[in-house]
């Protein structure tokens, strides 16, 4: 299913909630945290609060944790999608992986209601059975939070991605010559990328009828200057919809919220320019 070009809510603008805030995105980076004495103190304690009362929705987990029992999973390091509650979220070490916030208002309480995924773009792009068993969880979570939430409430963004430093120069083994586009199989370093978002807002979409905000781009470096590697990590203040974001620090136009439905354009007009 591909995004209805005549569905136009300007997500940007917030025209698809009503009474409802948008999801708001705070960008930390590693190295000013660490020359700010100050600043990484009020940091250490907010992300200590979240962590001690937060959902923690962990990539990694191990078999038989309590995360493979209350999440929507198929294994450790394939996909979670989180229970839909008010709970503070959080989640750790997004490298290739992308990320779905969703929040919308609770029909009988009124409160925030929100549920947060994180999942491995290898895991469901090169496999048709994978990416349906994904994509299912996925639209059966936002149409738990649809019929639970107040309409015009819900918001969603993604987040995540990275540059692929191993692209397909060459068609793999699959590839049929004269039958099959060989431009389909040849890969540059955005194009998973690309891909892994459009099958989110497809989904979304599917469900929602709009079109996501994609808060920040793809992490295009996550070495810091200190020579330390740093993931993106992820934490949604529940009752105030604001996600603060903590990677390495990038260029502006890696920063840059964007829909979903306008990947390839922002690729080639910001990213590749």
């Amino acid at each position: 299913m591909n995004f209805n070009p005549e569905i136009k809510p300007n997500v940007l603008k917030s025209e698809h909630l009503k009474d409802a805030p948008p999801i708001m995105g705070c960008i930390y980076d590693w190295e000013t945290l660490k020359k700010n004495p100050a600043q990484k103190a009020e940091f250490s304690e907010l992300f200590e609060k979240f962590e001690e009362k937060g959902e923690d929705v962990n990539f990694s987990f191990r078999k038989g944790d309590i995360v493979s029992e209350t999440m929507l999973n198929t294994g450790p390091k394939t996909y979670v999608i989180s229970p839909i509650d008010t709970k503070d979220k959080y989640s750790a070490d997004f490298l290739d992986c992308t990320g779905v916030v969703a929040v919308g208002i609770d029909k009988k309480t009124g409160k925030n209601i929100s549920f947060m995924s994180h999942q491995n773009p290898d895991f469901f792009l090169n496999d048709e059975e994978k990416q349906i068993k994904f994509r299912k969880d996925l639209i059966q979570k936002l149409k738990e939070l649809k019929e639970q939430s107040l309409p015009d409430t819900i918001d969603v963004a993604i987040v995540g991605g990275n540059e692929d430093n191993t692209p397909k120069k060459i068609p793999d083994e699959n590839f049929r010559l004269g039958i099959d586009d060989e431009t389909k199989f040849l890969k540059d370093k955005y194009s998973n990328y690309k891909e892994s978002i459009t099958i989110l807002n497809n989904s979304i979409a599917k469900v929602l009828e709009f079109s996501p905000v994609v808060l920040t781009g793809l992490n295009s470096s996550t070495s810091t200057e200190s020579g330390a590697n740093n993931a993106l990590d992820i934490y949604l203040d529940n009752k105030n919809r604001r996600l603060y974001m903590v990677r390495a620090r990038q260029e502006s136009k890696y920063n840059e919220s964007f829909l979903a439905k306008d990947v390839d354009e922002h690729i080639s007009k910001k990213i590749k320019s």
